[in-house]
């Protein structure tokens, strides 16, 4: 029987201890709500993810318009008029002043008809604070968590604060929208400010960044606030035993460095395409010893392609996670030059498969990198002081990289292992 049949049919059960919000459940948010679930469910309780659409085809997963495709393809038509017309910063990532309707959304099948814990990760463009409330008080006021690893829940609507402090105070005077909508999004913010204080939540940061930033927010400083970083799977580290024959397999044979390109200007492929052209100017001889692993998007590609920049390089596009984790296991360096993020996930990948990364200060750097021992944190990321780093690992012998792939592993499972996580999750939920 065709999945997509099959996932009409499937039906919400009738209690569940955990739900957890996400608009998506794949990609980003998605992977990192679905691992959430995998972990709540390795100790012992049941739970079910609700969405916009179940794209991850997962049985824990259900969508309010999984059975709705005339008003799937209404809402992608509004979510592209919302990026087309209004013009909306990409710097700040600003996610959907628009929501699912409140009949959409409340009068949905896929509720469970009870529930003991609701975990908040990702509900731009999907609901607002006051159906939020109303679900709260459907289920008989049970315990919230707003957890997650984004900015979205305390901001007026901006995915990276970035720069911007506004969120310290109002969001009266977004830098991410024009001045026609910022009457918008500051009743957006006091619309959440009036509803978090009536749902009280316990807000769960995932980088010490990102607690930071939460205990700045005028919006959530005054809730409980805990950290808790999120595991890699086992599956990244699985491979090291067999890293030289996974990379004869993908024909690697120098020095790999993998980056997860991307065209959104916070990822800062920009400043990566910059340091390479500096090698290739500088160092041409240095640039013929190495090999670029892109993920993701083609950006990066169409940017070497259009400057015909001598370089060596292969694109996988987007990966699963069982060849994801072979990518970072055949990879001598993971970049991670993102302006804005408080991940990302793909560093504490890299780490637990022994890959070193060079990364911005941004997310989890600080809470996961030991400079000199398994990467190394650029305070000042530009091109010049990035291609510096690229070209000092590359300089490092043999076995001074075995030795950087061992501290890696071993500082990783120290410092976010899977039973690391369950206990602190445990002692959180129950």
């Amino acid at each position: 029987m065709d999945q997509d049949v099959c996932m009409l049919k499937q039906e919400s059960p009738s209690s569940v201890d955990v739900i957890l919000l996400s608009s998506y459940d794949t990609d980003g948010v998605g992977t990192y709500t679905q691992q959430v679930a995998e972990a709540i469910e390795k100790i012992g309780l049941s739970t079910q993810i609700i969405c916009i659409n179940n794209q991850s085809k997962k049985d824990r997963s259900f969508g309010f318009l999984d059975k709705k495709p005339i008003y799937k393809i209404f809402f992608r038509i509004l979510q592209e008029f919302e990026r087309r017309i209004l013009k909306i910063s990409p710097k700040f990532a600003f996610i959907h002043l628009n929501t699912l309707s409140d009949k959409i959304v409340l009068e949905s099948d896929i509720w469970p008809q009870s529930c003991r814990l609701i975990i908040t990760i990702f509900i731009s463009g999907m609901m607002d604070a006051r159906v939020l409330n109303k679900i709260y008080q459907k289920y008989n006021y049970p315990k919230i968590l707003f957890m997650g690893v984004d900015d979205n829940l305390y901001t007026g609507g901006c995915h990276y604060v970035n720069n911007c402090d506004q969120y310290k105070k109002t969001c009266s005077k977004c830098p991410a929208v024009s001045k026609a909508i910022q009457p918008k999004v500051l009743k957006n913010f006091y619309r959440r400010k009036k509803y978090y204080d009536l749902i009280n939540p316990m807000v769960i940061a995932g980088s010490n960044e990102h607690k930071n930033n939460i205990k700045a927010s005028s919006l959530l400083r005054n809730f409980n606030i805990e950290k808790l970083i999120l595991n890699a799977d086992k599956i990244y580290g699985k491979y090291e035993l067999l890293r030289d024959k996974l990379r004869d397999s993908y024909g690697v044979n120098r020095f790999a460095i993998l980056v997860r390109s991307s065209s959104e200007p916070r990822k800062g492929c920009d400043t990566v395409f910059k340091a390479i052209k500096l090698i290739s100017i500088e160092s041409p001889e240095k640039l013929k010893k190495l090999e670029f692993i892109f993920i993701g998007d083609d950006y990066l590609e169409q940017l070497i392609l259009n400057k015909n920049l001598p370089v060596i390089y292969k694109s996988f596009g987007f990966l699963e996670k069982e060849e994801l984790a072979k990518i970072y296991t055949i990879s001598d360096l993971f970049l991670m030059p993102s302006y804005a993020d408080l991940g990302p996930m793909m560093m504490t990948q890299s780490l637990a498969s022994g890959t070193p990364v060079v990364s911005s200060d941004v997310g989890l750097a600080r809470d996961l990198i030991v400079d000199n021992k398994n990467g190394i944190i650029i305070r000042n990321f530009n091109a010049e002081n990035l291609e510096k780093h690229i070209l000092n690992y590359l300089s490092k012998k043999d076995s001074e990289m075995s030795l950087i792939r061992k501290n890696t592993r071993e500082i990783s499972e120290s410092v976010s292992s899977e039973e690391k996580f369950l206990s602190n999750l445990k002692n959180l939920l129950i």
